[in-house]
């Protein structure tokens, strides 16, 4: 028995259904029976399936992966069948583990969590590859923003984050761009705090105390 994701692809126009499955071959045969009896709960794959009948369609194993991390792995094809918002292929949802358009379910969604921080390097490596070159419109950032807005992460979760972020070197585009968004920003009063204690007995390099002495004398004849 073998879990992993499929596609159902129509060879006529090259549309594509994906899924995820614990057991690829019974879902095979489960999809397959439902459409041979016009009684596919997808209206899209079932209507095309009439229109071009049988011989058309093929089932297809495109990944293999551990149950844990099937609802990830599902995700990052389905996002290949949706752009910006605008159905390519057969799927009617655009997230993993929905249903018809309804919201995730709490145990979907720490599923998904779950799979995330249990991530096999294999997996992390072809999502690296799968993003190469990818930009994010203004909106879909602007989205992820607002769904990230008080969401609070476990200790154990800020403590992975911690450890993944030692040791990374940013570019110096991506410094800048960090630069720019912190402008104007008003940090609470809370963030204060921490930063404050962060920086308790830390010594900063000659290096570093001339950049801050550069960046305040910047600023100073910025405001005068």
């Amino acid at each position: 028995m073998q879990s992993g994701i499929y596609s159902i692809t129509n060879i006529v126009n090259r549309k594509k259904y994906f899924g995820s499955a614990v057991n690829l071959q019974a879902r095979k045969a489960g999809h397959f029976q439902a459409l041979k009896k016009n009684l596919h709960s997808n209206k899209y794959l079932q209507n095309a399936w009439n229109t071009h009948g049988e011989t058309n369609f093929k089932f297809e194993v495109v990944f293999l992966c551990p149950e844990n991390e099937l609802l990830l792995n599902e995700q990052i094809f389905l996002n290949t069948n949706f752009k910006k918002g605008k159905k390519l292929g057969y799927n009617i949802c655009q997230i993993a583990g929905s249903s018809l358009g309804h919201i995730m379910s709490a145990e979907s969604r720490k599923k998904m969590s779950d799979a995330k921080l249990n991530m096999s390097e294999e997996t992390k490596q072809k999502m690296r590859q799968a993003k190469l070159g990818k930009k994010n419109s203004l909106s879909h950032k602007q989205n992820i923003s607002k769904a990230r807005k008080g969401i609070k992460l476990s200790t154990e979760t800020k403590q992975k984050l911690s450890v993944i972020k030692k040791g990374k070197v940013f570019s110096e585009e991506h410094k800048k761009n960090m630069s720019l968004c912190r402008l104007g920003k008003p940090l609470s009063i809370e963030t204060r705090q921490k930063l404050s204690l962060a920086h308790l007995g830390k010594h900063l390099s000659e290096e570093t105390k001339k950049k801050i002495s550069e960046t305040k004398l910047k600023k100073r004849s910025q405001n005068d």
